[in-house]
C-alpha cells in the first residue's frame, strides 16, 4: 500500500522545530517515506534529514519551481500536509494529485492585525489559506486556546482540529555539564538562566534590563538561534550576562550540549505588533513555544513571563517561577531544587510528549489510505497553466518596468 507523504513547509527550518523533526521521525518509524519540500534558505542549516525522509527545495527561480513540482506530481503521495501558508500550495497539488490533504499551523495571522498593518500581500496570503483549509481532511494546532482561534480565524470545523504541542518526544536526562562556563569564562560558581532562541536588537536591549534583577549567584547567557550578525547593547554588566550569539546549534538533537549547561531557562515574550508573527500570535503563544517545552524535556524548570496558558501551568505543575514583575527573579534559588526537575520531566511525559498526540493523527492517515491517487488529468493541465500563467505575467511586469524606466531614463 502507498505510503509516501508530502509535507510542505515553506520555512525550512525542520532542525530547529522540535515537534516538526521529531513528528517526521515518528511517521518515518511507521513506515512513511517523507519528502518535504521547503525554501532553500543558506543563512540557516538545513542539510541532509534522516533516513526515511528527504528534502526538495524551492527557491525565488519560478521556472525551475515549476520543473521540481511537476516531479514531485509524478511521485505516488497518499497525503500532503501543508505547513502554514505551505497549505495553499497543498490544497493545489492535491487535488491534481486526488488525495486527502492536511493543515498543520505553528503560526496564526489575525484578520484585525492584517487589516490595521494594512499589507496586501499578506491579506491576499490569508484568504488563500482560508480556502485551501476548506476541503483538508483535519488540522493540527497546538492547544485549546489555538484550537478555537484557528476555528475562527480560517474557518475550520472545530471537531476536525487535533491537538500536538510544539514538543519532541521522550525526557532527556543529561549529566550537568560546565559547558557556558568554559566557552564564556563565567565564574565556576555562578549558576546560569538560559535565553535562547531568535534574536535581534530590540529583544537583546530588552533582555538586558533583567540583568539588574538576577541574583549575586547566578548569570544570564543568551543564546542565538541563528547566527547573529547584529549590533549588542552597550554599558551593560558583563560580569551578569553572558552572549552565545556565533554558534548556532545545528540540529534540535544537538540541543543538549546546551542544556547541560544551565540551570534554569527563560521565557519571556512581548508582543510587538508591528507584522502578523509578532502580534496576538505571540500574545497567545501558548503550547507552540518550543523553547519552553524543550527545557521541560530536559528537566529544566523555566522562568514564565507574558505566557497565558503557561502562566496558568507553570504555577498549577510548580514547575518554574512565573514573573509578574522583574523583581521577581530574586526566587530563582528555588529552581535548584532537584524534586522540581522531576516535576518539569513528569510534566513532560505526561502532557506534552508527542507520542500522546501522535497516534490521533496517525489513524487520520490511515483511514485515508485506500483513496485512489490517480492523477487528475484536467486538474493537472490547469495546474500547469496556472503556473505558467504565473511565470509569464511576472516576466511581463519586469519587461514594463523596464521599458518605464528607460523611457523617463532618456525624457
Amino acid at each position: 500500500m502507498n505510503s509516501r507523504l508530502l509535507i510542505i513547509h515553506p520555512e525550512g527550518n525542520i532542525k530547529n522545530n522540535p515537534n516538526l523533526f521529531y513528528f517526521t521521525k515518528e511517521l518515518v518509524n511507521k513506515g512513511y517515506a517523507v519528502t518535504l519540500f521547503s525554501r532553500l534558505r543558506p543563512g540557516i542549516y538545513q542539510g541532509e534529514l534522516f533516513e526515511g525522509a528527504e528534502f526538495v527545495y524551492f527557491t525565488s527561480d519560478r521556472s525551475q519551481n515549476l520543473k521540481v513540482k511537476k516531479a514531485l506530481l509524478k511521485q505516488n503521495f497518499c497525503h500532503i500536509i501543508g505547513i502554514d501558508d505551505g497549505i495553499i500550495e497543498a490544497a493545489k497539488l492535491a487535488t491534481v494529485l486526488n488525495i486527502p490533504y492536511s493543515f498543520l499551523s505553528y503560526e496564526i495571522f489575525f484578520d484585525h492585525e492584517l487589516i490595521r498593518l494594512n499589507n496586501p500581500t499578506d491579506l491576499k496570503h490569508k484568504r488563500k489559506a482560508i480556502k485551501a483549509c476548506r476541503r483538508i481532511q483535519f488540522a493540527i494546532v497546538q492547544d485549546r486556546v489555538r484550537k478555537q482561534i484557528l476555528s475562527k480565524e480560517y474557518d475550520i470545523d472545530q471537531d476536525k482540529i487535533l491537538l500536538m504541542p510544539v514538543a519532541g518526544t521522550g525526557i532527556r536526562k543529561l549529566d550537568k555539564t560546565d559547558y557556558f562556563h568554559k566557552r564564556l569564562q563565567i565564574p565556576a560558581d555562578k549558576k546560569i538562566l538560559l535565553y535562547m532562541g531568535w534574536m535581534d536588537t530590540i529583544l537583546l536591549g530588552r533582555i538586558v534590563d533583567y540583568v539588574a534583577f538576577i541574583p549575586e549567584n547566578w548569570v544570564l547567557v543568551v543564546h542565538s538561534r541563528y547566527k547573529y550578525d547584529g549590533t549588542i547593547p552597550v554599558d551593560f554588566p558583563s560580569e551578569k550576562i553572558y552572549f552565545s550569539l556565533d554558534s548556532p546549534v545545528e540540529s534540535i538533537d544537538d540541543m543538549g550540549i546546551l542544556l547541560s549547561g544551565c540551570d534554569a531557562g527563560f521565557c519571556s515574550y512581548q508582543a510587538s505588533y508591528n507584522s502578523p508573527f509578532t502580534g496576538d500570535n505571540i500574545t497567545y503563544i501558548g503550547l507552540s513555544s518550543g523553547k519552553t517545552t524543550t527545557f521541560l524535556q530536559y528537566g529544566i524548570p523555566v522562568v514564565v513571563e507574558n505566557m497565558n496558558l503557561w502562566d496558568e501551568i507553570v504555577e498549577k505543575e510548580q514547575i518554574g517561577i512565573v514573573l509578574v514583575q522583574q523583581s521577581d527573579l530574586n526566587k530563582l534559588d528555588a529552581l535548584l531544587n532537584e524534586s522540581m526537575k522531576k516535576k518539569c520531566f513528569d510534566y513532560f511525559e505526561q502532557q506534552l510528549d508527542l507520542k500522546n498526540y501522535f497516534y490521533p493523527i496517525l489513524e487520520q492517515f490511515e483511514s485515508k489510505r485506500k483513496v485512489n491517487s490517480k492523477t487528475n488529468v484536467i486538474n493537472y493541465f490547469l495546474f500547469l497553466i496556472d503556473q505558467r500563467y504565473f511565470i509569464l505575467k511576472n516576466r511581463v511586469k519586469k519587461l514594463l518596468k523596464s521599458l518605464i524606466v528607460n523611457h523617463y531614463s532618456l525624457t
